[in-house]
């Protein structure tokens, strides 16, 4: 039950990370949000593939 409790609360986290981004004004510069998108999805992919310490969300932050 904790593990499951420890996944909401990323996969919380990760909700706001996203509510937080999309926020940026993108009609400002379409191509940077799309660079920028890409490399968040690519990071967001990554820390799902494997996490060995526990903390799939650490190399997303150290990003």
């Amino acid at each position: 039950l904790y593990n499951f409790l420890q996944y909401l609360n990323k996969y919380a986290f990760v909700r706001r990370a996203t509510r937080r981004f999309w926020k940026v004004p993108w009609q400002t510069n379409p191509n940077l949000l799309n660079k920028r998108h890409l490399n968040f999805a690519c990071a967001y992919l990554n820390t799902q593939e494997s996490s060995p310490s526990g903390t799939p969300l650490k190399r997303l932050q150290d990003g």
